[in-house]
């Protein structure tokens, strides 16, 4: 037995202390005050600790564990180190009080009472249940344990009070100030008031919940849910905190009924990079019984998102954050505008951009203008121009000088100096005119024509550049083009010659700043005529072309990706031309043809859809079927000037001329397919409507009717360079 109740400690305080106690003896500690712990031991005490109004204080880092039936009254503290019970261990006197002011009360999974009331300003209890008639008065700290009996609940201070038990006390809960933090269940207790100053919190399950002026309901610890089986009700002037992270949100579960009329909503935006979303920060299962919120609060940033809002329903209060426009700089492009107010008007209509479209909402000048334009999809819009240069070159095999099948001597045309216009306009020089009409197919007599029948072969290819437009946006586009052209014709009369041609083609082209290419197969058809009347002529052309055409491009605004698309496009054309040729020099073989031509070329694009190859889809884009018509007029002349050689005739050939496009658009209407309502017009670079044409053939005809023909032209604007090489080779019989 140790007896400490003879002495009033060395003060005359009735404090005493030790540096530890342990054994199963009776420790007497009549009214004083023991503190023991402080040699930092850990020990256990399984006798009696007695003593009518005395008390027990726990210091030191060591652990204390009390496993017998304990019967002081004058309460337990525990400002450091362990205080465990064991066993059949108690707190003294159920009547008395605890006091944590750091340290751990660990019940050791018994279950205590201290009618006296229990204080927590620090520390933890766990392990156990603690319960109490009197008040649980807690400042901060961490209860695991259970606490229970008919006592109340009072937070008060600053700091900050988890609860994490199932606790059953049915007393009232107040908070005073501070944050209380309910991560376990308080559903028991009679009532739950946050007063001003006070902050409730946490993931657990609280019963009826009212929030006075001044107070805060903060579910969660960081974002998660809180849950009232009750009912919940703001007053005025409280407040409802909830913080916002880029997927989730706090958020407040009511099995009653929400009453919201006065109170505040305080959104916090934690970090991160947001994106259009609706949060579903408030569910009453009783309804909200037709009230709101006074208002909505914002802390931090939700960038890129703009316009946080809350929206309510019967049950359910939201927060929502709208998408943001793109804003765009002065002077830029229509192309990236058009993609631009696309994506701003969908949104605007309530549709939400897929995630890799936030990319574009982060980015500054210039890669804005280089991701929308990457996005704008101007490959499907530079095809255009690539088949109109395409079926260009193959019509302008048919042309009469174009070195193809309606030849300017095929049936001895007048216009050049063939055997009908023999003795008007062909060379003046005997020897050339009898090595002319030695190589140029003639009448018999009457009717009767030696060479009728003409076949034919061309090969070619060329290279043009588009220059791009900053106004439009577009890109300039680089083009080559390759192909092969048969053809037969008849003269079915001296003055007459229709023909057909078939051709076999591909053209590929780039955009600049690896904004896309595509390539494409083609099949061609067409038929020609001509017709001389002496000196002058007139020829016409129909041709028709289908094509088999890839488009390419990479994204790169978010990741990777890489999109294609694949259709089938075709082109039809027209073309009638008249000229009149005459010779300015009476002794010579030289002759000028001015002449005219107009030409009508519609390019029929069908509805197609790009699909994604490596990466997302997200970008990907569908475009709209439409048809591109384009008249063009040619006005110039074309010149000749024959020379003789051995066995044949030595044609050489020029031509000069300015041709007048009516429509030069090359707009294109696309939609992006995860977007929907986001449709804009693309323009690819677009020609200038006017044109200088120049070119030059130099042409060898035997008397055995072969011939061979190798021709180079050019086409020049502000905006285009374009050049073409031909070879032909051609007999007749």
């Amino acid at each position: 037995m140790v007896d400490f109740s003879p002495t009033g400690g060395p003060n005359g305080d009735n404090k005493i202390s030790a540096g530890s106690i342990a054994g199963a003896g009776l420790y007497l500690l009549g009214a004083n005050e023991l503190t023991v712990g402080s040699n930092n031991l850990s020990t256990e005490v399984s006798g009696d600790i007695n003593g009518a109004g005395g008390s027990l204080v726990k210091i030191g880092s060591g652990t204390l564990t009390l496993s017998g039936a304990n019967t002081y009254t004058g309460g337990t503290t525990i400002n450091a180190g362990t205080l465990k019970i064991a066993g059949a261990g108690t707190l003294g006197a159920s009547s008395a009080g605890t006091n944590v002011a750091g340290g751990t009360l660990d019940l050791g999974g018994t279950a205590q009472t201290q009618d006296g009331g229990v204080t927590v300003t620090g520390g933890r209890i766990t392990n156990g249940t603690l319960s109490s008639s009197g008040l649980f008065d807690v400042r901060a700290g961490i209860i695991d344990a259970s606490l229970a009996g008919n006592g109340a609940l009072t937070k008060v201070g600053s700091g900050a009070l988890t609860l994490t038990g199932a606790n059953t006390y049915t007393g009232a809960t107040i908070v005073n100030g501070g944050t209380l933090a309910v991560n376990g269940s308080i559903i028991a207790s009679s009532s739950l008031t946050v007063n001003s100053g006070g902050t409730l919190g946490g993931t657990g399950i609280v019963g009826n919940t009212t929030i006075a002026s001044g107070g805060t309901l903060a579910p969660g610890n960081s974002v998660g849910t809180l849950t009232v089986s009750g009912s919940l009700a703001f007053s005025a002037g409280s407040f409802y905190r909830v913080e916002v992270s880029a997927t989730a949100a706090d958020r407040t579960n009511v099995s009653g009924t929400a009453t919201l009329t006065g109170a505040t909503v305080q959104a916090v935006a934690l970090p991160g990079s947001f994106r259009s979303q609706t949060y579903t920060i408030l569910n009453a299962t009783g309804g909200l019984a037709g009230t709101k919120f006074a208002g909505l609060s914002v802390s931090g940033s939700f960038s890129p998102t703009r316009n946080p809002h809350l929206t309510y329903d019967v049950n359910n209060v939201y927060l929502v954050l709208d998408p943001s426009a793109i804003v765009l700089p002065a002077g830029t492009g229509a192309n990236q505008s058009n993609v631009a107010g696309a994506i701003n008007k969908a949104v605007e209509g309530g549709a939400t951009p897929p995630v890799d479209f936030d990319a574009l909402l982060n980015m500054g000048q210039p890669q804005l203008n280089h991701g929308l334009s990457q996005v704008s999809g101007q490959p499907g819009a530079a095809g255009t121009q690539a088949s109109f240069n395409a079926t260009q070159q193959f019509i302008g095999m048919l042309d009469p000088f174009g070195g193809g099948g309606t030849d300017g001597e095929r049936g001895g045309t007048a216009s050049d100096g063939g055997t009908l216009g023999y003795a008007s306009t062909a060379p003046n020089d005997a020897g050339l005119r009898e090595a002319y009409a030695a190589v140029t197919p003639r009448e018999a007599s009457g009717e009767v024509i030696d060479r009728r029948w003409g076949v034919w072969a061309s090969g070619y290819g060329g290279a043009s550049t588009l220059n791009g437009n900053a106004a439009s946006g577009s890109s300039t586009t680089t083009s080559h083009i390759y192909g092969t052209v048969v053809g037969a014709d008849y003269r079915i009369s001296p003055n007459t010659l229709v023909g057909f041609a078939l051709g076999g083609a591909g053209y590929n082209f780039a955009l600049s700043d690896s904004l896309g290419s595509g390539r494409a197969d083609l099949f061609q058809a067409g038929f020609y005529g001509r017709h001389n009347f002496g000196p002058a002529y007139i020829s016409a052309a129909l041709a028709y072309g289908w094509q088999d055409v890839t488009t390419d491009r990479t994204v790169t605004v978010s990741g990777t990706d890489k999109l294609t698309a694949n259709f089938k496009a075709s082109t039809f054309s027209g073309r009638l031309e008249g000229g009149w040729r005459f010779a300015p020099i009476r002794a010579s073989s030289f002759g000028v043809t001015p002449y005219a031509a107009a030409q009508v070329t519609t390019f029929h694009l069908p509805g197609y859809g790009e699909t994604a190859i490596a990466g997302s889809n997200q970008f990907a884009l569908s475009y709209t079927a439409q048809d591109t018509t384009n008249v063009r007029t040619e006005l110039g002349a074309r010149t000749d000037q024959r020379f003789l050689v051995d066995n044949g005739v030595l044609t050489l050939r020029g031509r000069l001329a300015w041709a007048h496009d009516t429509n030069t658009s090359r707009l294109v209407n696309a939609a992006f397919q995860t977007l929907p309502g986001a449709a804009f017009t693309v323009s690819g670079a677009r020609p200038a409507a006017d044109s200088a044409l120049a070119g030059g053939r130099a042409e060898m005809k035997w008397k055995n009717g072969l011939s061979l023909a190798g021709t180079v032209e050019g086409e020049f604007s502000r905006s285009t360079q374009t050049y073409t090489g031909k070879g032909t080779v051609r007999y007749e019989w």
